[in-house]
């Protein structure tokens, strides 16, 4: 790629979306220059995360005996355990599958559209 096709990429309002869609939600409002919109996305997302990993790792915790570096060693045993945790709280993990996919699209969408909006107003 020669530096012409580079910088024409980059001033097309497909690059945000693709870093918010292949990146992390908010990489392409942060590039558009949204920094507010892209952090509040990206804590989101991240929140989303943590939030669904704590509750994970403490349900398995209450199936299973020791700590999770243990559990590693009985790789029946843990699978039992998550299959059990899906089938009784299923509604937690829809959610959390939900409202990742949720941020995706609006990061994806709204990157493409700011990008688009920027590019026609200069």
């Amino acid at each position: 790629m020669n530096r012409e096709t580079i910088n024409k990429w980059s001033k097309s309002p497909y690059w945000p979306a693709i870093l918010s869609a292949l990146v992390v939600p908010g990489a392409g409002q942060i590039a558009n220059g949204d920094y507010q919109k892209g952090i509040l996305l990206l804590a989101s997302f991240l929140g989303s995360f943590f939030w669904f990993s704590k509750n994970v790792t403490e349900k398995i915790s209450g199936l299973l005996p020791g700590t999770p570096d243990q559990w590693i060693t009985n790789q029946e045993a843990l699978r039992q355990a998550v299959m059990k945790l899906i089938n009784q709280n299923q509604d937690m993990f829809f959610t959390f599958q939900f409202l990742l996919l949720l941020l995706w699209v609006f990061g994806v969408v709204d990157a493409y559209l700011s990008a688009k909006k920027k590019i026609s107003s200069s």
